[in-house]
Parts: C-alpha cells; structure tokens; sequence
C-alpha cells in the first residue's frame, strides 16, 4: 500500500474523510467505533498538536456521547486484567470518563471506577502511540466511540513490549494495514502475533477448512518457507500460505504481541501514513 498516495487522497477531500492539510502537516481525526460489546483491542492514530509519540496520555482520548457505561483497561502480560493503586489500595486499572454534568470533584475526564467521587484525575496516564488498550464496550452502548484528533505521525512506531507474554499493540496508523505492513526486528523469533475475541479469549482462524489459533509468526527467507519471508500461521509448518495480504487490522484497532521469554529484544514496527 503506497500511504503517501492515499494520504494525499485522503486530503484532497477533507470535509468527507476528517482529513485536511495545515501548512506542512496532515491532521485529521478518527472516530473510532466498536462493532461488538465486550473487549475490543484499541489504539490513537494521531499526535495532538505539540506531543511526541511518547508522550500520549489518557486526557488526549475523547469519548464520545455514547460511552457512557463503557470502559477503557489494561492486561497483564499473562492476560489478566491489571491493575493499578488508589488511595494506597490496589484497584482493577478500569477508567470511565465523567462529564462536566457527572460533577467530579476535578473536572470532566477519566477516573478510575473505583473513585466513586472523581476525587484523583486519570488523564494523565500515559499510554504512547503504537500501545495498545482495552475498550470494554457496553452492550447497550452501540454507538459508543472514542476519538481521536490532531497530526498524522510522519515516522514508524516501534512500541515498547515490556514484557515476556502478552502486550497489547495498537494500529497507530490511520488506515488500515495487513500483517505484511508489520515488520518485525531480527530478535523476533519465536515470538507471535495473536488476536483476542470479545470475551477475551485467543481468537480463531480457518487454515486448510480446519479451525486453528490465529497465531502468526515470521519466516525469514533462510527459514525457507514456499511462498517467500513473511507472516504464516504457527500451524502452517511448510509455510505454504502466506498470511500477509490476508490478514488486515483496521485504523484504531489493535492485536497482541506474545512475546518469548528468551527474546527480551524482540520488536515490531509499525509504518507510518506519510
């Protein structure tokens, strides 16, 4: 996919797609739905004006007014829901978002669920681009959507994978991408790419007319897979089936990084829109 070209596209019609070009920068927004109640695996896809990659908190993340009973979270490297302290007690890191109208103590913004008096504003909490969370979508919230606005990111994201097991990693880039977008550094191994269903299970795949995991991992070219480098199915032991084309993940929407407790190093990247 060539993103400069669609880029450009994109901002030759503005008003219909959320894009525009100010001076040397695209920016644009993404209102990201959730097609299905329960967990979906989200992430921003742009920097607002004057922040880095780096520096993206929970306050740059606005919901819109449908998400109301909805959730944003976080998972443990074992795919536990985490958790973080309050009040010097440990509470689940489960973040609803108050209105003005809601009268927090602090102001409209993300709480935690257990500040049942919005005394300590979240919005601080720093989640970078190119990491990934949780958005645990009510089911009678089906509008419920989060927003995301300011500056097309002109580099690759490598995201930090602080840990052996599970990481969450988000599509940071304003478009759809395929597995064969991902590239993976040369300590990535035996490491994978998973996904997750709604009820936070490890997702499915159809491979042959048979039902597997849908887990992927990279096959160098001196692996000798048959159809050439790239992303196979774990299943797929010849790799005869090359998953890259196959396998799209939307603007916004994310996947899981396992990674092997042997490869501290491993990486990927994902590409920019410019």
């Amino acid at each position: 996919m060539d993103y400069k070209k669609m880029i450009a596209a994109l901002a030759v019609a503005a008003s219909a797609t959320g894009f525009a070009v100010e001076s040397a920068n695209v920016v644009g927004y993404q209102n990201k739905g959730f097609e299905n109640s329960g967990y979906n695996i989200a992430g921003g896809t742009f920097l607002p004006v004057g922040k880095t990659a780096d520096d993206l908190t929970l306050g740059d993340i606005q919901p819109n007014d449908s998400f109301i009973n909805s959730t944003i979270q976080f998972m443990t490297p074992g795919g536990a829901n985490a958790n973080t302290t309050f009040k010097g007690k440990t509470v689940r890191a489960t973040y609803i978002y108050w209105t003005a109208e809601d009268d927090p103590e602090e102001g409209a913004g993300w709480y935690l669920s257990a500040d049942g008096d919005g005394e300590i504003n979240q919005n601080d909490v720093e989640i970078p681009m190119g990491s990934g969370f949780l958005v645990s979508r009510g089911a009678s919230e089906a509008g419920a959507a989060l927003v995301f606005s300011g500056e097309v990111n002109s580099e690759p994201v490598t995201p930090n994978l602080p840990s052996a097991g599970y990481n969450l990693v988000g599509n940071c880039c304003p478009a759809d991408i395929t597995l064969g977008d991902i590239t993976p550094n040369d300590s990535f191994i035996n490491s994978s790419i998973q996904f997750m269903t709604t009820g936070g299970a490890n997702a499915n795949t159809t491979f042959k007319g048979k039902t597997v995991r849908a887990t992927y991992t990279y096959w160098t070219a001196e692996d000798d897979p048959e159809e050439g480098a790239g992303w196979y199915l774990s299943v797929d032991g010849d790799g005869e089936i090359n998953q890259n084309d196959l396998v799209t993940i939307p603007a916004g929407s994310g996947f899981l990084v396992s990674k092997g407790a042997a490869e501290p190093n491993a990486k990927v990247t994902i590409p920019s829109a410019l």
